[in-house]
């Protein structure tokens, strides 16, 4: 049973996946994630090019026009075994990352599905997105030298465990050991700083050759995945010019009571 038959149960009958039962033998699965029927490609997979409306090949290359896959939403992130269990129902165990075979039906995991960050289904061969027309994500190898999108954290060395010294909700300082701020009430909290002005971003993501060890390869500002272990990169901290962390919702720097983006 192909996973586009699970889509069509899904939007018809609003069914979850077949659940496992038994236990079968050992052959080649695909982690795949479920995706919504095919589309006629917005760029050309190719060049990247944008493809004129109705137009069957590309009007920079020649090359075909391809299918959009997108994946669906409330499966983003995860991946599953299309093996088939005793009985011919299908597996749909989740496949993580580091699973080198499916826990439930013993299939041995050959190929992943790669999504780009627009939610499209990246093929094989695919140099471009087709639903965004930007550059294919990189394709990184697990411990098993199999392929596995992931997401990594650009983070420079901070020290933690650090008491704000101005309330981030209304800038006011505070005195002493207070717990709360004066003017406003608000609790205070701890801030991260950077170990040493100037650091670059590095990523967060573990090393593809080194077990257990961060890949801590500089992070560009204008990279959208990491050149060596391949993560996509979803976060960057924003830091103050007193070199403080600002989380998303902080009105004031809690290091030097500085208004945020002043």
């Amino acid at each position: 049973m192909s996973i586009f038959s699970h889509i069509e149960d899904e939007e018809k009958n609003q069914t979850p996946w077949p659940q496992p039962r038994g236990s079968g033998h050992r052959w080649s699965v695909t982690a795949l994630r479920p995706v919504t029927n095919p589309r006629n490609a917005k760029f050309c997979t190719e060049c990247g090019e944008p493809m004129v409306k109705h137009s069957t090949h590309c009007t920079k290359c020649g090359s075909g026009r391809g299918c959009l896959y997108q994946g669906h939403k409330r499966h983003e992130g995860h991946l599953y075994c299309n093996g088939s269990m005793q009985g011919g129902a299908t597996c749909g165990t989740e496949i993580l990352p580091h699973h080198d075979f499916c826990g439930s039906c013993g299939g041995m995991v050959t190929e992943r599905y790669v999504f780009c960050v627009c939610g499209a289904l990246v093929e094989k061969d695919d140099k471009f997105c087709c639903g965004c027309g930007q550059k294919s994500p990189k394709k990184p190898p697990t411990r098993s030298g199999h392929l596995e999108p992931f997401t990594v954290v650009a983070i420079r060395p901070l020290k933690e465990g650090v008491a704000s010294s101005f309330c981030k909700h209304c800038g006011r300082a505070f005195v002493g050991n207070a717990t709360r701020c004066s003017k406003c009430n608000t609790t205070r909290t701890m801030i991260c700083v950077k170990e040493a002005p100037g650091d670059e971003l590095r990523c967060g993501g573990l090393s593809t050759t080194k077990p257990e060890t961060t890949c801590n390869t500089v992070i560009n500002d204008q990279e959208a995945f990491c050149t060596t272990c391949g993560g996509e990169v979803r976060y960057r901290p924003k830091f103050c010019t007193c070199d403080t962390v600002l989380d998303a919702n902080d009105k004031f720097c809690g290091g030097c009571g500085k208004p945020r983006g002043k």
